[in-house]
């Protein structure tokens, strides 16, 4: 009788995906040369990139990002929480969130608060365990819950869209009260 160990390894394996250990049966080579084809294909033969490459294309696979992830300790998703997606505000900064980086291999998730703490923190919740690699914030008003999970993360996280004297991490904002300010002196002085 099998060990219950290897028994539920058997179970969390069957769940009809293919796996790395798939494709390297498929090609005939072991899990680390598929793994360096498809995280670091200079380190194979071109041979053997185009049969991994292959064995992909014919079964669908797609990595386990979860499992990555746990790897290394680190993934390449960043998140965005914003207020609202309706309001066009908020696109070309998610556009060039995506945009840019998208270009340095990562993805981006975004998370609508709807201006609400409480959503802010379940978001947080949420998020924070899956490790992404970054966390952009609208806005610098955030409950201290929200504040202390953050802080105990040790993810960066960039506030946007306000100033403060004590950003969280990484801040790029604005005065609003300094563009009102600017904007009437502009006015006044026409």
């Amino acid at each position: 009788m099998p060990a219950a160990g290897s028994a539920a390894r058997r179970a969390r394996k069957n769940t009809g995906r293919v796996t790395l250990s798939d494709l390297a049966q498929l090609i005939g080579v072991t899990k680390v040369t598929v793994s360096r084809a498809l995280n670091n294909p200079e380190l194979v033969s071109v041979e053997t990139l185009e049969r991994v490459r292959e064995a992909v294309r014919q079964t669908g696979y797609t990595p386990d990002l979860i499992a990555g992830s746990l790897a290394s300790n680190r993934s390449h998703l960043v998140v965005a929480l914003i207020p609202a997606m309706a309001g066009s505000v908020f696109q070309e900064t998610v556009a060039a969130l995506t945009s840019e980086l998208a270009a340095a291999g990562y993805q981006l998730l975004l998370g609508q608060s709807g201006y609400d703490e409480s959503r802010e923190e379940a978001l947080l919740d949420a998020i924070i365990g899956r490790r992404p690699a970054g966390i952009v914030l609208t806005g610098v008003i955030h409950s201290e819950a929200s504040r202390q999970k953050l802080r105990a993360a040790g993810i960066p996280v960039v506030e946007t869209w306000d100033i403060t004297r004590s950003p969280l991490d990484m801040l790029i904002g604005f005065s609003h009260t300094r563009v009102g300010e600017t904007a009437a002196n502009y006015l006044r002085e026409r």
